[in-house]
């Protein structure tokens, strides 16, 4: 009911519409770039370039359906995209944006999120990957970390089949520690049975937030 109404309000939006107003609102894209950029070309290779990481799109997939834009744009942009701690960077430009609403603010403080891990598949030459063992193919974990006003704040790669405490706790800490002083911290961490145990639970206590 509550997301027919939304969706009538807001109406058809086309996704390169949405990462336009976004972009101007945030500059996600003079962070992955560490400078603005220096062509409309330039730009669309840097959007081309968060579809195709984000996404099973291929650098010549997303190329194709982007006019005036090549290949050789969209690899070096995606490549651009993998220095540092650019994309977290960017990330935490799009959840502060996305705080500022006033649904964000109904749905929850920010005190509380949950993590869990997800599995990609991968190519088997990836140091990370392991054998799936429900797809019984080679794949690789991202622990994500989630508000409880549904803004992603952390991730990180994972072996799979290993205890998730640790990156439980660590993303929290990470995102606590980094936040801004008028930027509530999270209090409670909720994760499944693999990312909890007796010493995870006294480290979160000692680090400020519980983990549940």
């Amino acid at each position: 009911m509550q997301r027919a109404v939304f969706e009538r309000m807001i109406g058809p939006v086309q996704l390169p519409d949405l990462l336009m107003e976004i972009d101007a609102n945030c500059q996600f894209s003079k962070i992955l770039l560490g400078r603005s950029a220096r062509s409309v070309q330039e730009l669309v290779a840097v959007y081309g370039a968060l579809i195709a990481h984000g996404t099973e799109s291929t650098a010549k997939g997303v190329a194709a359906m982007i006019p005036g834009v090549e290949v050789s744009d969209i690899v070096s942009a995606m490549r651009t995209l993998e220095l540092g701690s650019r994309l977290r960077a960017a990330n935490d430009a799009v959840l502060a944006f996305q705080q500022t609403f006033g649904v964000a603010k109904a749905w929850g403080k920010g005190s509380r999120g949950s993590s869990d891990m997800m599995a990609l598949e991968a190519t088997r030459h990836l140091s990370h990957a392991r054998q799936n063992p429900r797809r019984k193919t080679m794949s690789t974990g991202v622990y994500s970390h989630k508000l409880d006003s549904y803004g992603l704040f952390y991730d990180q790669q994972l072996v799979q089949n290993t205890w998730q405490d640790g990156p439980a706790v660590h993303g929290t800490y990470e995102y606590n520690s980094k936040s801004a002083q008028d930027r509530i911290k999270v209090e409670f961490l909720a994760v499944d049975t693999h990312g909890v145990s007796y010493v995870a639970m006294s480290f979160a206590k000692f680090l400020g937030f519980d983990l549940c």
